[in-house]
């Protein structure tokens, strides 16, 4: 599925964004409603979320983002996160979705999708974005809370210079 999609810009996030998000395994804080209002409220961005249906009207997927001001222009992007990449369903072609969404940025506009290997969205390169690593985030799940993580799995003098950090 690619070129079915109906691809819709969304100031203010519906209910559907939240259940899609809550039910997606790739899902991350970073797709939450509380992260992308805590943003909006906070910097005053103007958001530029999208919501992606197929053609019975199906959500399919969503993409957060903000336009954060780059001299000369600006870039879409989800700013202050490590994980802002589309979260789609199975059957939605990444490419289709990848070109669609950068068709309205502009000549001096950017857009920007933090993504990650495991993230399961593939297409970049067909869809003529660019690619560079910026940095590693190590990802650890945990059925304890982080106190209890963090005092038995790292040695007291990480601890402390963590805490110095």
């Amino acid at each position: 599925m690619g070129g079915d999609l109906d691809v819709r810009a969304v100031e203010n996030l519906p209910k559907v964004w939240d259940t899609f998000v809550r039910n997606h395994l790739e899902a991350t804080v970073f797709h939450t409603r509380e992260w992308l209002e805590a943003v909006e409220a906070t910097f005053g961005y103007e958001p530029r979320h999208r919501l992606l249906h197929d053609a019975t009207g199906e959500v399919v997927g969503v993409l957060p983002g903000f336009v954060v001001p780059d001299s000369p222009a600006y870039s879409v992007l989800n700013p202050f996160c490590e994980y802002g990449f589309p979260l789609l369903a199975d059957r939605v072609d990444g490419a289709a979705v990848l070109s669609t969404v950068a068709d309205g940025v502009g000549r001096l506009g950017a857009l920007v999708i933090k993504d990650v290997d495991w993230s399961g969205v593939r297409g970049y390169s067909t869809a003529g974005y660019g690619g560079t690593l910026t940095g590693t985030v190590h990802r650890l799940d945990a059925d304890r809370p982080f106190e209890e993580v963090r005092e038995s799995a790292f040695a007291k003098q990480a601890r402390q210079r963590a805490r110095a950090a």
